[in-house]
């Protein structure tokens, strides 16, 4: 009878540890390829832009120049900032050789005359396209910065509210393992 139930509790083990992938040696730690079908699963993208105070395209003064049209006071700057910031979404995963290609596209809404802005007219008459190709690898929590600066031709302006851009993923390459 013991040799009977010592082979029954023996069978159980064997059949639960198969069930959960350790009898064969496998483990749980599975590489899943990054695809461009997948990528949003495991990472985040975010693109931005901003102008950029301190690249020595500023005019007038070192904040750029300040003029009011109605009571709003615009900052204009002669440069700008575009940028993408990638994070993994979970904590739970390490990013191996995670290459990530894209195109950063962004448009400026652009002033060409201050005076033009101080009366009230002809706020924005023009824009600025970005266009880029950008690579980004990953470190191994997911992460992973590009900053790509701006200058807008002479005695043309900006402000952050007139800054647009956008991140489109062409290609990916790399794994993600359960951490």
């Amino acid at each position: 009878m013991k040799k009977v139930l010592a082979l029954v509790m023996t069978l159980v083990l064997v059949l639960s540890l198969a069930a959960c992938g350790g009898i064969d040696g496998s483990s749980n730690n599975k590489e899943i390829e990054l695809t461009l079908d997948n990528y949003s699963k495991y990472l985040e993208i975010k693109p931005a832009g901003s102008t950029d105070y301190y690249n020595g395209a500023v005019l007038e003064d070192p904040m750029g120049v300040r003029t009011k049209t109605g009571s709003k006071v615009f900052t204009l700057i002669g440069a700008v900032k575009f940028y993408t910031t990638i994070s993994g979404k979970s904590q739970n995963f390490n990013y191996n050789d995670v290459k990530v290609t894209g195109r950063l596209k962004g448009t400026i809404g652009t002033f060409k005359s201050t005076t033009g802005i101080v009366e009230g007219e002809n706020v924005f008459d023009g824009s600025e396209p970005f266009d880029k190709e950008v690579v980004l690898e990953c470190d191994i929590t997911g992460a992973a910065n590009y900053t790509e600066k701006y200058k807008l031709p002479n005695k043309v302006y900006t402000t952050d509210d007139e800054i647009e851009c956008e991140f489109e993923v062409t290609s990916i390459s790399g794994t993600v393992t359960p951490a």
